[in-house]
């Protein structure tokens, strides 16, 4: 797996972690002392081939495994720290690297990533602090617009007419009028 790993064939490596897990898994506890160090370090290298693959909620997955078989590994932290920037799940990341922080506190490229995540959570949150005011917004001019309609159409106005001298002009007019109130619709003539 290590060697597939090396010359980037993930497929090949991840069916060969496969493999290892399903033996590993098949052994009794008396059998294999180490079992649960073991089946660590094959989920966090099975994580980074699906990582890889773009595979990455597998990868989750696998880092999950890593970290429940044995909480003191660190590089199963930082697996699942990946694998949570790339499903999009940046406070969850933030997590996982600081835990692998306080397993091994002077691992720079930790510390980067955590830095990484902490900057990636912030333009998280403005964006959806700016998000959540524009749809505020929104839904405040909504509301203003829609009750501008109301008020139009439960006390419609009719438009003002020039003053007229013909009498059938202005029997018309108020005809119009008349409709316009009753209907409380504007018609093409209305206007």
């Amino acid at each position: 797996g290590r060697i597939s790993v090396t010359s980037k064939r993930y497929p090949d490596a991840k069916d060969l972690y496969t493999k290892a897990i399903d033996v590993l898994n098949s052994t009794t506890e008396e059998e294999c002392n180490t079992k649960k160090k073991d089946l660590s370090i094959l989920y966090s290298n099975r994580s980074l081939c699906n990582l890889q693959m773009n595979k990455a909620s597998d990868s989750y997955d696998d880092a999950l495994n890593a970290t429940s078989h044995d909480e003191s590994y660190v590089k199963g932290f930082w697996r699942l720290g990946q694998a949570s920037m790339a499903l999009k799940k940046t406070e969850e990341a933030l997590v996982a690297y600081e835990k692998a922080l306080g397993l091994d506190e002077g691992n720079k490229a930790l510390k980067k990533e955590c830095d990484k995540a902490k900057k990636q959570l912030e333009i998280e949150i403005k964006q959806a602090e700016e998000e959540a005011a524009r749809k505020a917004k929104e839904e405040a001019e909504g509301v203003k617009d829609k009750k501008d309609e109301d008020v139009d159409m439960k006390d419609p106005k009719p438009p003002k007419s020039a003053p007229t001298t013909a009498s059938s002009t202005s029997k018309s007019t108020k005809k119009e009028m008349k409709e316009v109130s009753s209907s409380g619709e504007f018609t093409k003539s209305d206007h």
